[in-house]
């Protein structure tokens, strides 16, 4: 064959070549993929179409002796290993893809690109060496001495490049199918064939057509398959596109009723349709962007906080980073100012999409006025959280448990989950530790059914014990919801409080009954003392009657009387003393201080006890001399009983030519107060040290000697007089030894008292013709007191109650009485009703007649009300001979 026909013959293997890229070129660019694979397939398809055309180059100018045709062949020849340079690269870069699956990063790039550049490095020094080619004077082109390195450097570098990727691909992708694998291994590896042809056949242009005949095949076997993948993204886009559209629809529905609503497109940072929004955040919105739109709404947000997080949550930085996390929807509540000027709790949704032919996120952004809701749902959660741990609702059919609602109070898994029904109370049970004692049996379904059957509530109550340690009761309601019984209603509720006042109110039930019973036991013991100690002088003196009715010697009759009177004695000082005792438990004494020296008190109480000590040869010493001698604000009564209640105590315990001290002393004194101790002590017989925690209740008295005749109450009241005047009481005894009684008061300081008064004395001449009206319904008493008044010769008329005594003075000459002697306590008319009406009577002796209340109430609030009634003076019975004759002499006296 002549060189004229070699050279048509290799232009025409190179236009074949391009007759089979062609179609090639026709699919590729006809088909709707638009992936990465057809991007580097169209770049192999211009690479392998420019070898060709620089393979047909190459072979017209080939053999041309001019120079500029031997510049052109050099060039020609240099492009042509640089395409193939490229197509080796892409035909990595191609096979990497469809290996992993992935397009290659950059640090992939580079690596797969070493090759290629090292073959231009080499080409370019090919220029100045032609090591590798040449072009001879006559422009033919001739191999050098390292054609076949640098061939078989490029093309090994091809072959380890995809074998390497196949193994590796084959290793960790288990979506290469075996079948793919071979067949795309055997296509990328074809291309090889054709160096190696070319290399045994150097006048045959082999490599351009053999590269195109694999990128056929890799048509036919893979690119293909983009394009049938294609059709399924599409319809996968189509598929996309329609729930787009409903999720858009959705959405817009929601926000139908809400104060504004926009479509924001995220991507392209923008925002349309918008609907709702008021001037005012118009007027501030600074330009088209998604943030300058939300930074208008923080204008009308109060609260700074709010503004703050509503900045922070709704931005389109935050839009995005939302998306990429997979969170599609998000809201904020704030309170804002709505148009008509009002601040109302508003609460602004965001649903994020992705348009999936634009590719942009987009999102609709729309506010809803929730303020009433939100108060209303307050105020039932505030009212239901208060009375409850939960609510439920259990069908009755399902018997499922489908609506909760729990505030979750107590720390403990408050609420029961929804589910079913009796699952979820044994699992609440046992996660609860709730004991053994409460069966959950009988808050099972079927047990609760039966009870509503039978009643309109049924309740159980049972305790669990938290991991802090407090136990907590509760109590679960069970009723239907309705008229149907398709619901259950149930809830829980915490009763610990109740149960707790429960056993309080319990507690003092039982302690109220065990002082009940002790007072009932106090008050036997009480009236056993006061019966024996009341019927010891009683007896005496019904005896020592007995005994003087008998005799008919006057001495003895005389002796016996004087018996009688010191037993009638102690009878009325063990009463008085118990009534005192009352008096002061009752609260009902209140003391009276007055300026006093201490002086005046110590010596009315020695002339009281200085004859008992006299009678038993008992030294007596007082001890004042570091007394301070300064008034004080002081109850003398009061102090006087207590003195004279321990010194006579004193004097009955100690025995004849004993000693009884009294010792007063200062402790501090400043301007306002004095501190005084009081000392009493014996040498008597002293107490056990049992009796002493004993000896200031009533009635308890140790007998050590005989003749101790008493009514055991004195220390009782001299204990409670000290308590009452806020002192302090110590006592210490040993038996033969005596007992020493230790006292500290704190007494107010006092200007210095007025010089007392004498008392009123009486003549007894001043009663003689007096004449006395005498109302009384005992007939002992009448006797009694008329013989009195009688004995100094005065006059008595008597009246048996107060009605009685009210006809005989109205029906009297005026002044014809000159007193009324009253008894407070008579039948028809009492005598205080009988005082205010004598009182009231149009008379002129009515209003000044002086009335005297007899009586054997003796209490202060006893004296106050007769002297209330109009009573001049009241005088507490049994009646002393003396005392009456003094004030009906001070009352009638001028």
């Amino acid at each position: 064959m002549t060189v004229s026909n070699l050279i048509i013959a290799d232009v025409v293997i190179a236009v074949l070549g391009l007759c089979v890229l062609l179609p090639l070129y026709i699919a590729t660019y006809v088909g709707t993929a638009r992936d990465y694979s057809r991007t580097i397939y169209i770049a192999m398809l211009h690479s392998c179409a420019l070898v060709l055309v620089t393979e047909a180059v190459q072979f017209i100018l080939e053999g041309n002796s001019s120079g500029n045709d031997i510049i052109a062949v050099k060039a020609v020849l240099y492009i042509f290993y640089t395409l193939l340079s490229v197509l080796c690269f892409c035909w990595t870069v191609y096979s990497y893809f469809w290996f992993s699956g992935r397009r290659p990063a950059g640090r992939v790039l580079a690596g797969l690109a070493a090759g290629p550049v090292l073959e231009l490095i080499m080409l370019i020094i090919n220029i100045f060496s032609g090591k590798i080619y040449y072009v001879d004077s006559e422009g033919v082109y001739f191999r050098g001495a390292f054609f076949g390195f640098f061939v078989a450097f490029c093309y090994l570098y091809l072959i380890m490049a995809i074998i390497i990727m196949a193994v590796s691909s084959a290793a960790t992708n288990d979506g290469v199918r075996k079948e793919s694998f071979r067949k795309f291994l055997f296509f990328f590896l074809f291309p090889v064939v054709g160096p190696i042809a070319q290399y045994v056949f150097p006048n045959i242009p082999l490599m351009g057509i053999t590269e195109a005949v694999a990128l056929v095949a890799v048509y036919v076997s893979f690119q293909q398959r983009t394009t049938a993948q294609h059709a399924v993204e599409m319809a996968h886009l189509q598929d996309a596109t329609d729930e787009y559209e409903r999720s858009l629809e959705n959405l817009l529905t929601a926000s139908a009723d809400a104060l504004c609503v926009f479509r924001l497109n995220i991507t392209q940072d923008t925002h349309s349709g918008e609907r709702g929004i008021p001037e005012g955040i118009m007027e501030h919105c600074r330009g088209d962007s998604i943030d300058d739109l939300f930074e208008a709404f923080t204008t009308v947000i109060r609260d700074p906080d709010e503004a703050a997080e509503f900045r922070k949550l709704f931005c389109r930085e935050t839009m995005i980073n939302e998306y990429e996390n997979s969170r599609m929807q998000f809201s904020l509540k704030y309170h804002r100012r709505i148009d008509s000027g009002e601040t109302h709790l508003v609460k602004s949704y965001v649903g994020i999409l992705k348009n999936p032919r634009s590719g942009d996120i987009e999102a609709i952004a729309y506010s809803a006025d929730i303020d009433r809701a939100d108060k209303e749902e307050r105020v039932i959660f505030a009212l239901t959280d208060r009375e409850y741990d939960y609510i439920m609702l259990i069908d009755a059919e399902t018997r499922k448990i489908h609506y909760r609602y729990s505030p979750s109070k107590d720390g403990v898994s408050a609420a029961f989950k929804t589910g079913d029904y009796d699952e979820v109370v044994k699992k609440s049970f046992v996660d609860m530790n709730v004991p053994d004692e409460y069966d959950s049996a009988k808050i099972s379904f079927d047990a609760v059914k039966d009870a509503l059957d039978q009643m309109d509530e049924y309740n159980f109550i049972f305790s669990y014990t938290l991991p802090s340690g407090k136990i907590l009761y509760k109590r679960l309601t069970y009723l239907y919801l309705d008229e149907k019984h398709d619901e259950i209603l149930f809830f829980r509720s915490d009763i610990t409080e109740e149960i707790k006042q429960e056993r309080k109110r319990a507690d003092v039930l039982r302690k109220a009954l065990v002082e009940a019973r002790h007072a009932d036991a106090m008050k036997t013991e009480f009236l056993s003392n006061v019966s024996h100690d009341i019927r010891t002088p009683l007896n005496s003196v019904l005896g020592y009657v007995d005994l003087a009715m008998r005799s008919d010697d006057p001495e003895e009759i005389r002796n016996y009387i004087g018996k009688i009177d010191r037993a009638g004695k102690i009878l009325l000082s063990l009463i008085n003393d118990t009534l005192d005792l009352s008096k002061i438990e009752q609260g009902s004494i209140r003391l009276k201080p007055e300026p006093m020296h201490y002086g005046e008190i110590i010596k009315k109480v020695f002339t009281t006890v200085a004859p008992a000590a006299e009678a038993k040869h008992i030294e007596l010493i007082i001890d004042d001399s570091r007394a301070e001698k300064v008034p004080i604000m002081i109850d003398k009564l009061r102090m006087q009983e207590i003195l004279i209640n321990l010194l006579s105590n004193a004097i009955k315990f100690t025995p004849e030519n004993g000693r009884v001290t009294f010792r007063l002393e200062c402790i501090e004194t400043d301007e306002k107060t004095v501190r005084d101790k009081i000392t009493i002590s014996d040498t008597g017989c002293g107490m056990k040290s049992e009796f002493v925690p004993k000896m200031f209740e009533p009635f308890a008295q140790e007998r050590q000697i005989e003749d101790t005749a008493g009514s055991g109450l004195g220390l009782s009241i001299v204990k409670r007089l000290v308590d009452l005047m806020n002192g302090k009481i110590e006592v210490m005894s040993e038996p033969g030894r005596g007992t020493e009684f230790t006292l500290w008061f704190d007494f107010e300081r006092a200007d210095e008292p007025d010089d007392a008064a004498e008392e009123i004395g009486y003549g007894r001449e001043d009663l003689y013709g007096r004449k006395i009206l005498l109302a009384d319904d005992n007939e002992m008493n009448i006797e009694l007191a008329k013989v009195v008044l009688e004995t100094q010769k005065m006059t008595v008329v008597c009246a048996e109650n107060g009605r009685e005594a009210c006809e005989i003075f109205r029906c009297s000459e005026t002044n014809e009485f000159d007193a009324i002697l009253m008894d407070v306590r008579m039948p028809v008319m009492d005598g205080r009703t009988a005082a205010m009406t004598i009182r009231r009577m149009d008379r002129a002796d009515a209003a000044g007649i002086p009335i005297i209340a007899l009586s054997a109430d003796a209490f202060d609030d006893d004296i106050q009300a007769s002297l209330d009634a109009g009573m001049d003076a009241h005088i507490s019975k049994p009646l002393v001979a003396e005392k009456l004759y003094a004030v009906i002499s001070n009352l009638t006296a001028g």
